[in-house]
C-alpha cells in the first residue's frame, strides 16, 4: 500500500495537481508488467513512471508537442546506473559496453532492458530491485542495472543484507518519466488530460 504520510514525491506531484483541478485520484499499486498490460486493456485510466518508447506509445497516450514527446510534461527526469559488487567492479566509462562481462540484472520491462540487450548485453531479468541486489550480492550475476532512486533506496533499507554492492559511476543514461494515460482514456476526456500535463508542468 502507499504510506498516507510519506507516499514519494511522483505521488505527492499528482496529488497537488488533482487538488488544483478539483479531481479525485485511486491509487492502485501493481508490479510493472502488469500495470502496462491493464492500462493496454484499459483496465486503469493512467500510470506512473514511464518512460517513452514506441512500443508503450501503442497504448499509452503521452504528453505530445508537434509530433514528439512533450518532455516539459513528464513527471520527472531519473538516471539508470550500473551495481556491483566492491570486488568485481564493473568497468563503465560511459560509453563503452564492451568490458562488461556476464550477467547484468534489470527489472522485467524497464527501459534499460532494451538498451542493454542491444548493447548485446546478457541481460536478466528480475521482478524487483531486491531480488536483483540479492543475486548480485550473492553472486548469481555480475551487475544490475536500476533507477538509481529505487535501486538506492533498497540498498539503505537493506544494507546488513547488502553490505558489498556499490553504485558505478557515470550514469548509463538519463530518461523522463511520464504520467501515461489509455488511449481510451485520452480521447473521451481530451481536455482534462491535457489540463493535467499543462498543471504537472506548471509544477
Amino acid at each position: 500500500s502507499i504510506s498516507a504520510l510519506h507516499p514519494g514525491i511522483s505521488v505527492e506531484v499528482i496529488n497537488e495537481v488533482a487538488a488544483n483541478l478539483e479531481i479525485d485520484v485511486t491509487y492502485r499499486r501493481f508490479p510493472w508488467q502488469r500495470g502496462l498490460l491493464m492500462l493496454s486493456n484499459n483496465d486503469v485510466n493512467a500510470i506512473f513512471h514511464a518512460s517513452y518508447n514506441d512500443d508503450r506509445a501503442v497504448f499509452g497516450q503521452y504528453p505530445m508537442k508537434e509530433g514528439v514527446v512533450d518532455n516539459s510534461r513528464s513527471i520527472m527526469p531519473q538516471r539508470y546506473y550500473f551495481y556491483s559488487k566492491k570486488s568485481n567492479p564493473v568497468n563503465w566509462d560511459g560509453k563503452s559496453l564492451s568490458s562488461i562481462k556476464g550477467q547484468v540484472g534489470a527489472v522485467i520491462g524497464y527501459a534499460v532492458v532494451d538498451y542493454l540487450v542491444d548493447k548485446q548485453v546478457r541481460v536478466v531479468e528480475v521482478r524487483n530491485q531486491l531480488i536483483g541486489l540479492n543475486m548480485l550480492q550473492y553472486g548469481r550475476i555480475d551487475g544490475f542495472a536500476g533507477i538509481e532512486t529505487m535501486v538506492d533506496y533498497q540498498l539503505r533499507e537493506n544494507s546488513k543484507d547488502l553490505p558489498s554492492i556499490e553504485k558505478i559511476h557515470p550514469p548509463i543514461m538519463t530518461k523522463n518519466y511520464y504520467l501515461i494515460f489509455s488511449k481510451q482514456f485520452y480521447k473521451k476526456n481530451t481536455a482534462l488530460v491535457e489540463r493535467v500535463w499543462d498543471e504537472m508542468k506548471r509544477l
